[in-house]
């Protein structure tokens, strides 16, 4: 097979190639992982949590002008692509609750599978993600 230089590839083919990778790294996404009742945390469940300041670690998959447009109060940012990398910070709560969302979901599942497979025990996902988050208008730092 002929390989075309990098620089002849299509902008959308790298976007593609990037995210065939992910697929191949992180497993196709787990819709079973992120729709279990018992690994989703409602909005106003965090939301009470949040006034109680007993909210559990809030990971922000997305991308770094992603979370900048406006996250859940607390969250840290550790984008999909550099999980992987960053794994030891959040190695100290693998038995702990964490909370991961992104978008849509899509993200968060990829997440949470990777996480699964590391020995987390406590993943949760954020029911609706940041999407409904803000169609709900609740709060949200920048």
């Amino acid at each position: 097979m002929i390989r075309a230089p990098l620089s002849v590839v299509s902008p959308k083919r790298a976007c593609l190639s990037a995210a065939a990778l992910w697929l191949a790294v992180l497993g196709a996404p787990s819709l079973a992982w992120a729709s279990h009742l018992e690994t989703t945390l409602a909005q106003r469940l965090l939301v009470e949590r949040l006034q109680r300041g007993e909210a559990p670690l809030l990971v922000d998959v997305r991308t770094p002008g992603e979370y900048q447009s406006g996250h859940v109060p607390g969250a840290v940012n550790i984008p999909l692509q550099e999980l992987q990398r960053r794994l030891e910070e959040l190695r100290p709560y693998r038995n702990t609750e964490l909370v991961l969302y992104c978008e849509t979901g899509v993200r968060a599942g990829h997440a949470g599978r990777f996480l699964e497979q590391q020995g987390f025990t406590e993943l949760r996902a954020l029911q609706g993600h940041m999407s409904a988050w803000r169609s709900a208008g609740l709060p949200a730092e920048r």
